[in-house]
């Protein structure tokens, strides 16, 4: 695989990576109400989960849009959904978070989404760093 396919595939990932922010901070933060109660986790916390999103969304679109995604901002795009998985499942081990099954199928699957998207990024980045200096 060349490097420009690598590059290209990092780019499409990160920009999947930025829809999904973009998209999750919409729901989170436009329907707290309704899914605090469904998934009983506090309104509090949605709400503000979804913010977190949109700058994360900003960063991940900009990077993607960059003809070769600038390393350390990939880096600091991987650490930061590593950090989410781990804050979700930490959430998760919290004794004053009582989530409902739907609400821990919720918070179990989107780390799992997250995670993937890293580890893509991270495949990408690395595969792509290996093809230029060789």
């Amino acid at each position: 695989m060349s490097a420009n396919t690598n590059v290209k595939t990092l780019r499409t990932i990160l920009m999947m990576d930025a829809a999904t922010c973009l998209v999750f901070g919409l729901l989170l933060c436009l329907g707290t109400v309704p899914l605090a109660g469904w998934l009983g986790l506090p309104t509090d916390l949605l709400f503000y989960a979804g913010l977190v999103l949109f700058p994360c969304a900003a960063l991940m679109y900009f990077t993607g849009k960059q003809a070769q995604p600038n390393r350390y901002w990939v880096w600091l795009i991987v650490v930061g959904n590593v950090g989410w998985v781990v804050a979700s499942f930490g959430l998760l081990a919290l004794p004053t978070i009582n989530p409902t099954m739907l609400g821990n199928a919720f918070v179990v699957v989107q780390a799992i989404a997250v995670i993937v998207l890293a580890s893509i990024e991270y495949r990408q980045l690395a595969t792509t760093a290996k093809i230029m200096a060789a």
